[in-house]
Parts: C-alpha cells; structure tokens; sequence
C-alpha cells in the first residue's frame, strides 16, 4: 500500500512537471513567433519611413511641368536611400505607367520593369545576384509614383514556417518527455537525481557534501562521479575566467593606445578644410604608430587609395568651384559611411586614403567598390566630358606582407594604379608580397 502510494505520488509529481514545461514551452514559443512578427513588422514600417521622406522632398511636382525639377529631386533622394543596406533600388513612374527615374541606372532594364511596376507588382525579379526584391510604392502628387525595391525580409517566411514547426514539436517534445519519465518513475530513480539537480544548481562546490555518494548502488556511484565532475570544472572554470580577464585587459589597453593616437591628432587639428578630413600632416605622424599598433596586436589593417579620374578635364570646363564641390561631396560620402574607429584624409589635389583597422582586403574591397559606385552617380548628373569617375587601390597588412605603414601604403597606391590602367571608375586589390632585403 506504502509503495503504491509511493508510486502514484511520484506520478502525480511527474504529471505537474510535464504540465509546466508544456506550458513554458508554448509561452517561448508563442513570445519567438511574436517576436519575429515584430520584427518583420519593424522592418516593413523602416521602408515605410523612407517612401515617407522621399515624398516630402518630391512635393509640389505639378508645379514642374517639365519634370526636371522632379528628376533632380528623385536623384538627390535616391543617393541617400541607397546608403541603406536594405535598398537595392529606386524608381519614379509617371502617371502613364512609364519609369522616368531609376537608380542604379544598371539595375535593369526599364522595359521588363515597367509591366510589373504598372500592374502593382509586389515582387520584381532582377538580374543576378539581386534576384528577387520586394516593392514598395507611394504615390506623389500629379499621378507620379516613387517606388522602392529592396531585400526581402526573411524574418516573414520565419514566423510562417514556425506556426507548422512549433504544433509538430511539442508533440514529440510531449511524447519523449512522458516515455522518460515513465522510465524513471519505473526504476525508482525520481528522488535521488532531482536532489542532486537541486543540490549541484543551487551552489555550486559548497553543496556537494549533500549529495548521497555514501549509497552502495549506482545512484552513489553517479553521485560520487558527478561530484568529481562538477570539482574539476569549477577548477578549470576559475582558470579560464582570470585567463579571460587578463586577455581583455590587454586588449582593452591596446585598443585605447590606438584610438589615443588618432584622438590627439585630431585635438591637434589637423584638418583639411575643404573635406573636412585629416590632412597629409596627420597621415605622416600617425601612420607608423598604427601599423606598429597593429602588428602587436596581431589584428590585419587595410588602406584604400583614391583619385579622382579626368579631374582636370572638369576644373577647365566648369570651373575650380566645381571641382571643389565635388571634392567636398566625397568628403561628405567618406565621413557618412566609414566606422568611427576608421581613418580617412585628403593628401591634397583629388587623392585620399581611408585606414580600416581590423579589416581584411576582401572586406576594404567591398566598401572601396560601393564608395565608387556612389561617387558615380553623383558626378554622372555633371554635364563634362571625358566623364568624371574615380578609382581605388586597396591593399591590407596580411595580403600584402609589408613592413612598415609607408609599404602598405605604396602597395594601395600600387593598386590604384592597376586600376588606372584597367579603364578607370574600378577598384583593385594588391595581394603580392613586396621584395624583401636579404637582412629583413
């Protein structure tokens, strides 16, 4: 009568505990799938935001019979939402249907996009490696329409596939969970292994004493070995910690060593003041000391090359005030994407350098090509010929191997030039070791 009382009090035990994990189970779930709802929710009203300030900026078009105060508006707006990593493109569609705006003019060809624009698409397909973007249109006043294309959320197909996902796994959670504790309940084995849970997770070595190792049977011998276990882990977690923190002192030191050096530089300022970057001045002090920086570090570095492409060519036709406003929009466009702890400076005339710490080449590459591209578009709208361009050099401390700044640099530098004589507007990357001396 004892055992069987015994039994059914377990049981009932048992029963509570799968009760709550179910129900804890479906409240993680629930609050995941609320979660990656917001989420896509977040992400729609994001693209909401900026159809909402592009129409601002493009108001009053009627009073434009022309169009080419709307055309100019919609570029200037287009730069800026291109900037988002999330937009692949936009579109101005007047009230026929027809796309009188496109940005990147590369996207694709108005043709194939018109028919989906006009019948209210909500998909279009690109070319690759696009493929597939989402759209989003307002309308603007005159009929016009400003449309966006961009990436599709992921976070949408996430929270559909988890409704499915979610019924199934609480079934098999449900199912393995009754058989297990079955199992237990059946070998008698409840009691000694939820004290030692209890016991070894309330804390830690200290409690040890309290789990039953002086049984004869295979509860002890568990016992025994689990409190062996748990002793040597919290030895060797000790030893990690002080490890862990003695690592991030370090770091932490080295890291406010570097960004000391290029803060005092800037106290010092020494500042173009047309770009508003650093100048020749700051790249000569300080270059050394962050490559030397670097290397103790054991961290890569990376130095993009620029210069601008047939630059004299638009001083002589529209004047060095063009020039100038140019100069200083590149200078707008480095400090709008570059990360605080990067670097960029204007050595004088139409060239500058970027330094990217911690940065691969192939990482440099990427940024190098989308700042010329977005430099692109900008000088495009320029009424000159041979058209304004720009090109880059890249070149990083572990592709390149060289031994000092001033190597890394000539070596970006280098690339630029491989640039120059592939057709200009492009980036390159150096990857060559550069010659040694027989003593280095």
């Amino acid at each position: 009568m004892g055992a069987n009382a015994g039994t059914v009090s377990t049981s009932t035990q048992g029963g509570i505990l799968i009760g709550l994990g179910i129900i804890a189970a479906g409240a993680i779930g629930l609050h995941a799938l609320a979660t990656l709802a917001e989420r896509a929710g977040a992400y729609e009203r994001h693209l909401d935001t900026e159809l909402r300030v592009g129409c601002r900026a493009m108001e009053t078009p009627g009073a434009d019979p022309t169009g080419a105060l709307l055309d100019e508006r919609f570029v200037r707006w287009s730069w800026t939402v291109l900037s988002d990593p999330d937009v692949k493109g936009a579109a101005l569609i007047d009230p026929a249907g027809a796309i009188v705006g496109l940005q990147p003019e590369d996207l694709g060809r108005r043709e194939s996009l018109e028919d989906p624009l006009r019948a209210g698409a909500r998909t279009v397909r690109l070319e690759a490696p696009l493929g597939t973007v989402a759209v989003r249109s307002a309308s603007i006043e005159g009929g016009y329409r400003l449309v966006l294309l961009a990436r599709r959320p992921d976070m949408t197909a996430w929270t559909a596939d988890a409704w499915w996902v979610f019924p199934l796994a609480m079934t098999l959670l449900c199912g393995v969970g009754w058989c297990w504790i079955r199992e237990a309940m059946r070998r008698s084995l409840w009691t000694p292994l939820r004290r030692m849970i209890v016991e070894t997770s309330a804390g830690g070595v200290g409690r040890l004493g309290r789990l039953p190792t002086d049984r004869k049977d295979d509860i002890g011998t568990l016992a025994r070995h689990f409190s062996s276990i748990t002793e040597s882990h919290e030895r060797f977690r000790m030893r990690v910690g002080s490890l862990e923190r003695t690592m991030d002192v370090k770091v932490a030191e080295r890291t406010r060593r570097i960004r000391a050096l290029l803060k005092q530089a800037e106290r010092k300022a020494w500042i173009d003041p047309l770009t508003k970057l650093g100048n020749r001045n700051l790249l000569d002090d300080r270059l050394e000391k962050v490559f030397s920086e670097q290397v103790e570090c054991g961290e890569d570095m990376s130095i993009i090359v620029f210069d601008l492409d047939n630059f004299k060519a638009l001083n002589d036709s529209l004047g060095h005030q063009a020039g100038d406003e140019l100069l200083s929009f590149f200078g707008e466009l480095l400090r709008g994407s570059l990360r605080s702890s990067d670097v960029a400076l204007r050595l004088g005339g139409d060239e500058f350098v970027v330094i990217l710490l911690g940065t691969s080449s192939s990482e440099a590459a990427e940024s190098a090509e989308r700042l010329v591209k977005l430099f692109g578009q900008r000088a495009s709208l320029l009424k000159v010929s041979p058209k304004v361009t720009i090109s880059a050099g890249v070149a990083s401390r572990r592709g390149a191997r060289p031994d000092t700044g001033a190597d890394l640099l000539r070596e970006a530098d280098r690339a630029l030039y491989d640039s120059k004589r592939q057709g200009k507007g492009r980036a390159s990357v150096r990857a060559t070791t550069i010659a040694r001396s027989p003593t280095g």
